[in-house]
């Protein structure tokens, strides 16, 4: 495909515009808010690159129109994403992402960056566990360890949440040694808590059946602690939920019997 094509701002809006379906000249005047004979010409640049096809007096997207747009949308997506946390995506060791998970990141347009501030040094953590208090459901990875985390995690569990988390070994140590042995096992064998080992994370996240949250390591290798990406919405969930199982799917499961050891 020639990106030439799609330089035209007035091209990609047309293509975008015939995503949602198929629309007559005027149609596409009203909604661009562009005079018809400019219309006529950027059509006839779709056309002749096989973008848009004409039929009974209505313009549609052709296969190769209709997989240009859904490019077009990831690529305005991830830009509107960048506009928002572009410092945050700019700053850190994204290698943790997958790259199938790194060209869906507009899907996390709704979400938003918190930080630390030096009159609030714990906002991000007190954020994090008081949404993670409400939540009904938790899929989660984790490289970091905080004994905060491990007391709601027992909360949500004892209270009926289920709780399905991707550790790595370290990680894993530690929260058995400051959890109840019995309880976690006890919830490991009722189904309300499903454990996974991996040898290397370099990303963390949560995600609930309301919030995401995002965090990464600093290229040095310092897992950043004072920043997080949160937020919510239909495909920024379904990106988090990508992201556990991309990494649950190269775990091994943890067995109840393992954490009586």
């Amino acid at each position: 495909m020639s990106l030439k094509v799609l330089c035209s701002d007035l091209r990609r809006s047309i293509v975008l515009s015939l995503f949602q379906g198929p629309k007559r000249l005027k149609e596409l005047e009203e909604g661009l808010k562009v005079r018809a004979s400019s219309i006529v010409h950027a059509l006839y640049e779709l056309e002749e690159h096989k973008l848009v096809d004409k039929s009974n007096k209505h313009y549609a997207l052709t296969n190769k129109g209709f997989i240009s747009a859904l490019l077009l949308q990831a690529f305005e997506g991830a830009d509107s994403v960048f506009e928002l946390a572009g410092d945050f995506l700019l700053s850190h060791d994204i290698s943790g992402i997958p790259r199938e998970l790194l060209v869906r990141i507009g899907e996390l347009k709704g979400c938003q960056v918190v930080r630390s501030t030096p009159e609030s040094l714990d906002r991000v953590h007190k954020e994090f566990l008081k949404l993670l208090s409400e939540a009904k459901e938790v899929l989660g990875v984790s490289p970091i360890f905080h004994r905060d985390f491990v007391d709601v995690v027992q909360a949500l569990v004892g209270g009926g949440v289920p709780v399905t988390m991707v550790f790595t070994g370290e990680v894993l140590s530690n929260v058995v040694a400051c959890a109840d042995k019995d309880n976690l096992s006890a919830a490991v064998e009722a189904g309300l808590l499903r454990i996974f080992c991996v040898d290397e994370l370099k990303v963390a996240s949560v995600v609930t059946d309301k919030f995401l949250s995002l965090g990464l390591f600093k290229p040095n290798g310092e897992y950043d602690y004072s920043t997080d990406l949160i937020g919510g919405g239909e495909a920024a969930l379904k990106w988090g939920r990508d992201l556990f199982d991309y990494y649950a799917r190269r775990s091994k499961p943890v067995e109840a019997r393992d954490l009586r050891v």
